[in-house]
């Protein structure tokens, strides 16, 4: 699935590619913002859980951060400069709990959701088929 934003003058600003499996369960996104130059990917296993955001900066100061979660209680978070040269790295340690993914409050007909509540906020989602 592609979705794109544009501007009022119609200019495309951001492009998001979505791949599902057969029962319709998000696998990996790709969003690209052209307005902040920054490229998001996120991984998805088979059960839903995430597995990895990758988000690359563009510009003056790029870099780019790798977030892995190799299971609920923690996570590990990379970086890297423009070159591809190793930045740092940081854990999250199993006492600090991954940031919440939000509660989901309503679906589509394709089980994914359109509303959902993080911290608080309730974020409503529309997707075109």
């Amino acid at each position: 699935m592609v979705r794109t934003v544009t501007n009022s003058n119609g200019e495309e600003i951001e492009r998001s590619i979505s791949e599902f499996d057969q029962s319709g369960r998000i696998l990996e996104s790709t969003s690209k913002d052209k307005t902040s130059q920054i490229h998001l990917t996120t991984r998805y296993a088979a059960d839903g859980a995430l597995i990895e955001i990758l988000l690359t900066f563009k510009g003056k100061s790029a870099f780019t951060q790798r977030i892995e979660f190799p299971d609920l209680d923690h996570a590990t978070a990379t970086g890297y400069g423009p070159d591809g040269a190793f930045l740092g790295q940081m854990t999250l340690p199993k006492s600090e709990p991954v940031p919440e993914q939000g509660q989901i409050q309503a679906r589509d007909s394709n089980g994914n959701w359109i509303r959902k509540t993080i911290r608080g906020q309730t974020i409503h989602r529309t997707i075109t088929y």
